[in-house]
């Protein structure tokens, strides 16, 4: 039990890191895919170390089906369907809140002098969301979006860096290595 909690840990941990690295690596925007082959790859290294070592019994078949059934559904979202989503980093998650109205601006006049048909982006909560527009339209109106975010944000510090990353990546890191923690121990504490 406790050898598992500690697996489970240092898993969380490898995705979170990864997570960190792609969040700092990309300029303005994360796409979708990238957190959908991210959890993908979560089910499989979690069914992998769950199962090492023990063979795969009809019970490990059936935790395959149920982590592979997800994983299966994602890879066709991805490919069949025909939005593309672009998340904001999160980093500028309060730029965007402050600035939604001129982003809607920039994203209105490009569907006006470019879009025909069924075309179309919106804005979403934190993502810019595209139906039916090219790849090439998709590259244009994210450089476009992706400029007015470098002219107006401004520049972060290493403080703003540690702040964020601190909220976001360790301190639910934190959280769930001591909850996992005190499972552990109340799972192992006998009962009178």
């Amino acid at each position: 039990m406790e050898a598992i909690i500690i697996k489970t840990i240092i898993i969380y941990l490898f995705f979170m890191a990864i997570m960190l690295m792609m969040d700092f690596k990309l300029k303005n925007f994360v796409p979708e895919k990238y957190y959908n082959i991210l959890i993908i790859e979560l089910y499989i290294v979690i069914f992998a170390v769950r199962w090492a070592g023990t063979g795969f019994s009809p019970e490990a078949y059936y935790l395959l089906s149920l982590l592979f059934i997800p994983a299966a559904l994602i890879v066709i979202y991805t490919i069949v369907i025909k939005s593309k989503f672009y998340c904001f980093k999160g980093i500028d998650k309060k730029f965007v809140r402050k600035n939604r109205d001129e982003i809607s601006k920039i994203i209105q006049e490009y569907k006006c002098q470019n879009l025909q048909g069924t075309s179309d982006i919106s804005l979403g909560s934190n993502n810019i969301i595209f139906d039916n527009v090219s790849a090439s339209q998709i590259k244009e109106c994210l450089s476009m979006i992706g400029n007015y975010l470098d002219d107006n944000r401004d520049k972060y510090t290493a403080k703003d860096y540690v702040v964020y990353y601190t909220k976001v990546f360790f301190v639910p890191s934190a959280i769930i290595a001591i909850l996992a923690f005190a499972a552990f121990k109340i799972g192992r504490t006998p009962y009178n």
